[in-house]
Formats: C-alpha cells, structure tokens, sequence
C-alpha cells in the first residue's frame, strides 16, 4: 500500500536488547557497536516494570553482528 502511495519502504531487522537499568551502560553498548563497525539507524528504550531492567532496540547495518556485540558486554 506505502509503495503504491509514493512511499519508499525498507524492511530491516530490529536487535531488542535487556540489561540491568545502570547509568552510562547505553554509552558503552553504542562505542562497542561503533568499534565494530555497526552504524546505528535508529534505537530507542524504556525502563522495565520495577525500573530494574531497560529494553533497547537497536535497528543497525548489522543485526547479526549487533546481537553478538551486545551479547559480549558486560
């Protein structure tokens, strides 16, 4: 329906990522993901019920390579 509008559409992968709420850990998931060469196309996040956990969906080049950073931090 968007494409017959006008609208161009991309499709891409989104890497949702749980971690302990603790502050400057978003800075380091990013430097991570920059020295990996992972280009951040969009990301958002919100605290979890309780404020103990915050969910972080990163949308990247990389979607693979992205999991696998994240998965490394600690």
């Amino acid at each position: 329906v968007l494409t017959k509008e006008g609208f161009s559409v991309n499709e891409n992968q989104t890497v949702l990522w749980e971690i302990n709420n603790k502050p400057g850990f978003l800075k380091k998931a990013t430097e991570a993901l920059s020295a990996n060469n992972v280009n951040i196309y969009c990301s958002y996040c919100t605290t979890m019920v309780g404020g103990k956990k915050t969910a972080t969906a990163f949308t990247t080049n990389d979607a693979e390579r992205t999991a696998t950073v994240l998965n490394n931090l600690k």
